[in-house]
């Protein structure tokens, strides 16, 4: 791999205060806190990702699909929400945010409170 002047390789797409996006040799890319990952893919909240809170949430969310004969797709098409990131979720990478899991309990013909106790939360 040869190096390259940034200025040649990278033009911004987009920025935060936490996220630069930008194309990187004709491809999207976001750096967060050093990680590089592809532009629109979900990165694992740092702070939190696997804690047992969020795996037992995951889990429960995996259990409902499933009993329900949902693949990961149909589930997120249902709630509106990104696979990659449903994938994530499931994994218990995601601090998922109480609107998220409205549309996931929704999406799944349940209330969002069936959700926790099913995980024990």
């Amino acid at each position: 791999m040869r190096l390259r002047d940034p200025s040649e390789s990278r033009t911004p797409i987009g920025t935060s205060d936490k996220l630069v996006c930008l194309v990187e040799d004709d491809r999207p890319w976001c750096y967060r806190h050093h990680i590089r990952t592809m532009a629109g893919m979900p990165v694992a909240s740092p702070r939190y990702a696997r804690d047992p809170v969020l795996i037992a949430f995951g889990s429960a969310v995996r259990r409902a699909r499933s009993e329900r004969g949902l693949s990961q797709e149909e589930l997120s098409h249902r709630a509106g929400i990104d696979r990659s990131y449903m994938s994530s979720i499931e994994r218990g990478g995601q601090n998922v945010g109480l609107m998220s899991v409205k549309r996931i309990a929704r999406a799944l013909d349940m209330a969002a409170a069936e959700l926790f106790l099913d995980a024990r939360l």
